[in-house]
C-alpha cells in the first residue's frame, strides 16, 4: 500500500472514531443505525491498514465500500438531527465532525 493511502486512511479512521465517541456521548438513547455503519467503516479501515493491502485494486475496493457506508450513514443523520435529539450548541460539534468525515467522500 503507498505511504499516503495509509495515512490518508489513519486520518479517515480517526474522524470517523471522534464522530463515534460524541455520538456516544449524547445518550440519545437507543443508537442510530448510522452509528453501526460507521463502527463498520472503522474496523473495515483497521482491518486494511493491518493487512497493509499491496494492491491498488485492493484500495479501490475499500474505498468503494467504505462510499457505500458513508452513503447509507448519511440516509440516517436526518432522523438524528430532525428528532431534536442534539441540542443546538452540539449540534454544530456534530455538524463539524461529520464534515471532517465526509471530506473523504467528495
Amino acid at each position: 500500500m503507498r505511504k499516503w493511502q495509509k495515512e490518508q486512511l489513519i486520518r479517515m479512521r480517526d474522524a470517523v472514531t471522534d464522530l463515534m465517541v460524541f455520538i456516544g456521548d449524547q445518550k440519545i438513547g437507543r443508537m442510530p443505525r448510522a452509528y453501526f455503519l460507521l463502527d463498520n467503516m472503522r474496523n473495515n479501515i483497521e482491518i486494511f491498514v493491518i493487512t497493509s493491502g499491496e494492491q491498488e485494486q485492493d484500495f479501490i475496493q475499500l474505498m468503494n465500500v467504505l462510499f457505500r457506508d458513508w452513503w447509507a450513514a448519511n440516509d440516517e443523520w436526518d432522523d438524528v438531527t430532525e428528532a431534536g435529539s442534539i441540542e443546538s450548541i452540539r449540534l454544530r460539534k456534530f455538524l463539524e465532525l461529520l464534515g471532517r468525515v465526509e471530506a473523504y467522500f467528495p
